[in-house]
């Protein structure tokens, strides 16, 4: 299935963050993002069962928590989205 809602892809270096960064970014962070959760339902989900008012969030964040922890939750997030 798809991921109607996952996050845009980076929007290139004008914001500062281009694919370069963000693999950087990701590299960074272990597998599993240091617990770090992220959750890629910002427009509903329609699996396993169909909620619109499904809404997207991270858990897990810490004090330590870094960005390449963030960046990396939400690759993962979305990549088993894609896989359930």
């Amino acid at each position: 299935g798809g991921v109607p809602s996952g996050p845009p892809p980076p929007s290139g270096e004008e914001k500062g963050v281009g694919y370069a960064e963000v693999e950087r970014l990701v590299d960074e962070s272990p597998t599993g993002s240091r617990g770090v959760l992220y959750l890629p339902w910002l427009q509903g989900e329609r699996s396993p069962f169909t909620d619109p008012n499904a809404s997207g969030c991270f858990l897990g964040i810490r004090a330590d928590t870094s960005k390449a922890d963030l960046y990396r939750s939400v690759i993962e997030g979305v990549c088993y989205s894609f896989c359930s």
